[in-house]
This record gives structure tokens, C-alpha cells and sequence, in this order.
């Protein structure tokens, strides 16, 4: 009975792990395209002044 009580934790704690990683990997991965739009973003930005400059 008592080892059965166990693998419930374990099962449990393994699901909330198993939560915690998909949240954070989704959370990573959003930083992540972030960066890449603000990158994308400034790059534009610095085209599009070059193409004021040149005026």
C-alpha cells in the first residue's frame, strides 16, 4: 500500500516536471521569435533610414 502511495507522488511529480517543461520550452521558444521579430524590426528600420538618407 505504501508503495503504491509512492508511485502516485512520483507520477505526480513527474507530471507537474513534465508541465513545468512544456511551459517553459513554449515560453523560450516565444522569447525566442521575439528576439528574431525585434531583430528583423531594427533591420528594417535601419534599411529604411539608409533610404531616407540617400534622398
Amino acid at each position: 500500500m505504501r508503495l503504491h502511495h509512492l508511485n502516485d507522488n512520483v507520477a505526480s511529480i513527474c507530471v507537474r516536471c513534465f508541465i513545468l517543461d512544456c511551459f517553459l520550452t513554449l515560453h523560450f521558444c516565444n522569447l525566442l521569435i521575439r528576439v528574431e521579430r525585434q531583430e528583423e524590426r531594427r533591420k528594417q528600420l535601419e534599411n529604411w533610414t539608409k533610404d531616407t538618407d540617400s534622398y
